[in-house]
């Protein structure tokens, strides 16, 4: 198993992770070729955007994490989304990634003291995995996150302090 920084070899592999995969709590639980369009080399590294991927034992691409709204700034917090596949979730692959993806933007941008992530209310799994990772919540924000035919749901939001994380180490 290793972690590391995107290169754009691994766009194929993400294309598949991200099409063969439902994303349940998504507004398109499925991705399709056009919605692999947006997501090219700048989607996932440029100035404000950082990913690391998720490679398993068998050297396959199993998910990702990817940080955007990056700027080594102490008024602004980059956010994150996760993608895990179905075949490894449950194995505590998220938290591994946002840990290790904290870590490293932690340790790359100096002025950046909060990091925020949000989640669907009925999301459970990855308020565990937030939780887990140290991420607090903060926040409940009503009726924000669109699911299907103009109906929204509450989404959650969690952060974690430059502080909180250095104690945890």
């Amino acid at each position: 198993m290793s972690i590391r920084p995107f290169i754009s070899e691994d766009i194929p592999a993400l294309h598949h992770l991200l099409t063969s995969n439902r994303w349940e709590y998504f507004l398109d639980p499925v991705i399709d070729k056009r919605g692999l369009k947006v997501r090219n080399e700048k989607y996932f590294a440029s100035n404000t955007t950082q990913t690391l991927v998720y490679i398993d034992s068998e050297r396959s691409l199993k998910g990702f994490i990817r940080f955007f709204d990056i700027k080594n700034s102490d008024t602004d917090s980059p956010l994150f989304i996760v993608n895990v596949d179905e075949s490894a979730r449950g194995k505590g692959i998220g938290t591994e990634l946002i840990s290790r993806g904290v870590r490293y933007i932690f340790d790359r941008y100096d002025k950046i003291r909060r990091i925020e992530a949000t989640t669907r209310v009925d999301n459970k799994a990855m308020q565990k995995v937030f939780e887990s990772a140290g991420f607090r919540h903060e926040a409940t924000y009503r009726k924000v996150w669109r699911v299907k035919e103009g109906k929204y749901v509450d989404s959650l939001g969690y952060a974690i302090l430059r502080e909180e994380f250095e104690l945890k180490l």
